[in-house]
């Protein structure tokens, strides 16, 4: 008798390996779904300069980060908690450097980027996941 023959149907490669892939995959996606519901915050320093502390405040949530060289870039990942608000940004300068942006969720996916350039401007984009923009009904 051939060895093949003894072994059971679900221990072959014909069948093994394509379904290994496919709860793979969707595996895959169903973490990449549940991860897309964070919102989240970048900074972007290309000020020329180092930067002293910078608070971040959204959705009743606020982080403080110590120092932002030139070229550095920070991160704050909002907790989906509280009701939604506007992004405020405070730079520790004389005087107060301070921006309030567009109001964003705490959860749903928004990605806010945010670019401080000399003579104290701000450029701030936002987008939505690509996940959350297919996937949530409407």
């Amino acid at each position: 008798m051939k060895k093949k023959m003894l072994r059971p149907l679900w221990l072959r490669k014909r069948i093994m390996f394509p379904l290994a892939f496919i709860i793979g995959l969707s595996l895959a996606a169903l973490v990449a779904f549940i991860r897309s519901d964070v919102t989240t915050i970048v900074i972007y320093n290309e000020t020329g300069d180092t930067l002293p502390p910078v608070l971040v405040q959204a959705c009743g949530q606020s982080k403080t980060f110590t120092r932002l060289g030139d070229q550095d870039s920070v991160r704050f990942k909002l907790k989906p908690q509280g009701p939604g608000g506007p992004i405020r940004l405070e730079i520790a300068t004389d005087p107060a450097w301070i921006w309030t942006g567009a109001p964003v969720q705490s959860h749903g996916g928004y990605r806010v980027t945010i670019r401080l350039e000399p003579s104290q401007e701000v450029e701030a984009y936002a987008d939505f996941s690509w996940w959350r923009r297919t996937f949530q009904n409407k």
